[in-house]
């Protein structure tokens, strides 16, 4: 009797769609349910790996992994895809479509970070101080925090946090979706 194991575990996917970035796919990752995202040119690359959605606990950051057998490691669907340096420029890391990943140093990529689930502003590097009763615009340049200003106005500080991102993040200013809504040039 040959005992050949458990079977794999496949995604499911639906193929050949298409937008006007070209034709894709995507599937369901088998833990979450989420989908994925990736160009019909990768899909042979793809295909033969269960995807899941790892989530680090710490940061929240998602990722799409699965298990090699042949390796027996664990890889990442972005290096499998050979980007080593990128950035998601929708900050959807389960879309891992080309169109959607640039070249970015590591600098680059944690500048267009996502808003953290414990901001109460509704804006990323402003928040109220209550022993001061301002609210306090920051900014990471080269790993520094630097406070931008404090302001009585919310309207102020975040004002001057996405004129500081415009100046020191360029293309990789998280919130520039906010530019035109707060008149910034």
């Amino acid at each position: 009797m040959i005992n050949i194991g458990k079977p794999r575990l496949q995604n499911k996917m639906e193929l050949n769609l298409e937008d006007e970035y070209g034709v894709y796919g995507y599937g369901i990752c088998n833990n979450t349910g989420n989908k994925f995202y990736f160009d019909m040119d990768v899909y042979d690359i793809i295909k033969n790996y269960c995807w899941i959605e790892h989530i680090c606990k710490r940061s929240e950051y998602r990722e799409l992994r699965a298990y090699d057998r042949n390796t027996k490691k664990v890889v990442k669907m972005t290096t499998l895809l050979g980007y080593q340096y990128y950035d998601h420029e929708d900050h959807n890391t389960l879309n891992n479509r080309r169109y959607n990943l640039r070249p970015a140093t590591y600098t680059e990529n944690n500048r267009n970070a996502s808003k953290r689930k414990d901001n109460t502003s509704g804006v990323i590097g402003v928040n109220w101080n209550k022993n001061e009763s301002v609210w306090v615009a920051r900014i990471s340049i080269n790993g520094n925090r630097k406070v931008i200003g404090k302001f009585i106005k919310k309207i102020d500080a975040i004002k001057a946090r996405l004129k500081a991102e415009k100046e020191f993040y360029k293309e990789f200013a998280p919130q520039k979706n906010l530019f035109q809504q707060y008149d910034i040039e």
